[in-house]
């Protein structure tokens, strides 16, 4: 009966024991690699943050090439008094508006901010010198394509300021003593 009593005890401590000798290590080593597995996916999740990052820098040097095609063509390093004209010359025969007179000024240089192609990126070119040429334009027509020329006189491919707007009634001619209206 004896041997009864110290029976459960003894394989209650064998049990303890296998447990703290053998399988305790073994959680520990689990706990290890899920803590050693937590900080890789960290830096997983890092590095393919990184590979977005250069991916999206890659599109925005390619699509860069383009930016600043279109910000030369808007933003003209030299003169180009013929282009003006031209694209003058262009918007009053697509409004219906007769050009009276146009007239280029003088070359000014003022130094312009450094050209922003995206707001993300930080901005590594300082500011530069841009010449500017000042037009005057004179032109006939009715109110509705006088506005028609204006509107593609701000949405011209080159970069342009209107500073004044002089709008004034044509006097009519008199043809033997009566006053003909042609429409203006």
């Amino acid at each position: 009966m004896r041997l009864k009593t110290f029976f459960f005890p003894i394989v209650l401590v064998m049990a303890i024991a296998i447990f703290f000798g053998f399988i305790w290590p073994q959680i520990g080593t689990i706990k290890q690699i899920k803590a050693d597995m937590a900080a890789k996916n960290v830096e997983l999740g890092a590095i393919q943050e990184k590979q977005a990052a250069i991916e999206t820098l890659g599109n925005q040097l390619t699509d860069s090439s383009n930016r600043e095609v279109s910000v030369k063509n808007y933003l003209p390093e030299n003169k180009v008094e013929e282009r003006i004209i031209a694209s003058i010359n262009y918007l009053a025969g697509d409004a219906n508006v007769s050009l009276a007179d146009v007239s280029m000024g003088g070359v000014s240089t003022v130094v312009a901010p450094p050209v922003v192609v995206d707001p993300n990126v930080p901005v590594s070119t300082p500011a530069s010198l841009v010449k500017t040429t000042s037009a005057k334009i004179s032109l006939v027509g009715n109110y509705e394509k006088i506005r028609i020329f204006l509107d593609g006189l701000a949405h011209m491919p080159i970069f342009n300021t209107v500073k004044s707007l002089d709008i004034t009634k044509q006097i009519p001619e008199k043809k033997d003593g009566v006053a003909v209206d042609d429409g203006t």
